[in-house]
């Protein structure tokens, strides 16, 4: 197992291969230095800490950094706030990203809930959580929520889509490390003035990741993505106790730094993505939270829980970044601010009259208050916006048409793509199978060369930097074998044609056309995928070999297509 090389925030930046290994050993961290926040919040500033700095710390990437709050002062600053963070866009760096075809276009999201004895989570807790996971699956492809802006970030590895399935959820019950690790801060953390009892680093939560899919063989690539849950009273550090410098969850010392990561690492050139995500703080006597308690709005619970409406934000901040930088060279901006992070702590407009209940996310009909996520089609149509809580359908190329529907199981049939906003760049792909040869003739009309495939009717899906058009009945495109004539009637008729004759067989489709030899019947109706009707033409008299034409081949000659013209 091997940590993946990102983009490492050293005093000197240095950018390192994104996938160079070191051995079995973890990377130290100790050389590393970022800027904290600082311990005590000086009056007026409470946007989120170091908004424009780097939200990396090693091989933690995305951090979601605290706000810090001033009592009396944060609510009227936050309100007149920039509309985003870092310095958008963001760019390219060559690297995969997550939900591609070679994964099925979709990404497993599992959460983990780690809480041996002692810890535990409530039964709300996890079922608030898990239902937000599976509502996110429920909605997958559709313009309504923030993940809709996904797509218009494809990765080395291909285009990706906007496309959640649920896992099941694991409770973890495996006793927390007793050696190494990092030492819990003191002090008051938590609403109720609690503290830290317990310290898991970064090494350690990745070890336990690392152990739950190895022993449940759960798969390790570009479409699964585990969520590790620690509980209240437990505080994660990114480097164990020794390290020169330190980032950490909320204290009150410069070491408060995060409020959720996702990370990365290797199992040969496997990767098995993860998220650290601890309970969230808020109301907190340390002067930083995680929630949106410093905007007008003030803190919200949608969902009749606060620790778990709280818990969202940062989750799907986190899920959003993974798929998107999955390793470290994937989407960031210039300051190495990921999706998420260009956005934190930014909510927009919200939704709701009930005080405590407000949202700004309506996902599979439930309600929630996250963040908005970074948009570059956004920002590329006014350099002032760049936040959204969705990416509007309009944006996104559509399929009205395709020309011919239908071709052979072996591909290399040209389409012809009719729709809106097609762009330079765009890519094509029949279900999950890409296709090639794309010619993008103007805004509404493309051309592209089919894959070879399996039999059956699928979705064709167009990609451009604004993203991915949605699955609609217009552009069903069916992989079909060559048809095949299996009995006429009648099978003969006179010589002046005009006879109508009922042609059973397999695989007909729209579009297909019958000879009687080299001379072509008229007025073909397709009944059925295994019926169809043709007009004789005129031919001399004599017995001839009838042919049915679909896009996908022509039938093969046989007995039973033998029609004579008297």
């Amino acid at each position: 197992m091997s940590r993946f090389a990102g983009n490492w925030a050293i005093s000197a930046t240095i950018r390192l291969p994104l996938v160079a290994m070191f051995g079995t050993a973890l990377f130290t961290l100790a050389a590393l230095s970022v800027v904290m926040p600082a311990a005590d919040a000086s009056a007026g500033s409470c946007a989120s800490a170091n908004p424009s700095s780097s939200s990396r710390f090693g091989s933690a990437l995305g951090l979601v950094r605290p706000q810090r709050l001033t009592p009396g002062v944060c609510r009227a600053a936050v309100a007149t706030a920039l509309p985003f963070h870092g310095t958008p866009p963001l760019l390219n760096h060559g690297g995969p990203v997550m939900s591609v075809p070679s994964v099925g276009s979709q990404v497993v999201v599992t959460p983990i809930y780690w809480a041996p004895a002692g810890f535990s989570f409530t039964t709300s807790y996890k079922t608030i959580v898990n239902a937000y996971i599976s509502n996110l699956a429920a909605d997958s492809g559709k313009f309504t929520n923030v993940f809709s802006s996904l797509a218009q970030y494809p990765g080395s590895n291909g285009a990706t889509t906007y496309k959640i399935v649920a896992g099941a959820p694991i409770s973890d019950a495996a006793p927390y490390p007793t050696t190494g690790g990092c030492t819990p801060n003191s002090g008051p953390i938590y609403a109720d003035n609690s503290g830290y009892t317990r310290c898991l680093d970064d090494a350690q939560v990745m070890t336990e990741t690392d152990n739950l899919v190895a022993a449940r063989l759960l798969p390790r690539d570009y479409g699964h993505l585990y969520v590790m849950f620690t509980p209240k009273h437990v505080e994660s550090c990114i480097s164990p106790d020794g390290a020169a410098s330190q980032a950490c969850t909320l204290n009150s010392t410069a070491s408060a730094a995060y409020c959720a990561y996702h990370s990365a690492f290797f199992s040969g050139t496997k990767p098995t993505i993860y998220a650290d995500m601890p309970f969230p703080i808020y109301a907190s006597a340390t002067g930083f939270s995680c929630t949106a308690e410093g905007t007008t709005a003030g803190s919200q619970a949608p969902n009749g829980d606060l620790d778990a409406d709280v818990e969202v934000s940062p989750l799907s901040h986190e899920m959003a970044e993974a798929f998107t930088d999955p390793t470290g060279g994937g989407w960031y901006d210039s300051t190495q601010n990921e999706n998420g992070d260009d956005c934190a702590y930014i909510y927009g407009t919200l939704s709701g009259a009930t005080a405590g209940q407000r949202y700004n996310q309506v996902i599979n009909g439930a309600h929630y208050l996250t963040q908005e996520e970074f948009s570059n089609a956004a920002f590329a149509a006014n350099r002032n916006t760049g936040c959204v809580q969705s990416q509007a359908s309009s944006t996104n190329p559509t399929v009205s048409a395709l020309s011919p529907k239908s071709g052979p199981l072996t591909g290399g049939q040209t389409v012809t793509i009719t729709g809106t906003n097609f762009t330079a760049g765009a890519s094509v792909r029949f279900a999950s199978t890409p296709g090639t040869a794309v010619v993008v003739v103007s805004s509404t009309r493309l051309t592209v060369r089919t894959p070879a495939r399996v039999a059956g009717a699928i979705n064709t899906f167009v990609t451009t930097s604004l993203g991915t058009s949605a699955g609609v009945p217009a552009d069903v495109y069916t992989f079909a074998a060559a048809p095949s004539v299996t009995a006429m009637t009648p099978r003969s008729g006179t010589r002046a044609g005009g006879q109508t004759v009922t042609i059973t067989g397999h695989n007909f489709t729209p579009g297909t056309s019958v000879r009687f030899a080299s001379t072509p019947g008229t007025a073909v109706v397709v009944v059925s995928s295994t019926k169809l009707t043709v007009r004789t033409p005129a031919r001399v008299p004599g017995a001839v070999n009838t042919f049915v034409t679909t896009p996908s081949g022509t039938s093969a000659p046989v007995a039973v297509d033998v029609y004579t013209f008297t």
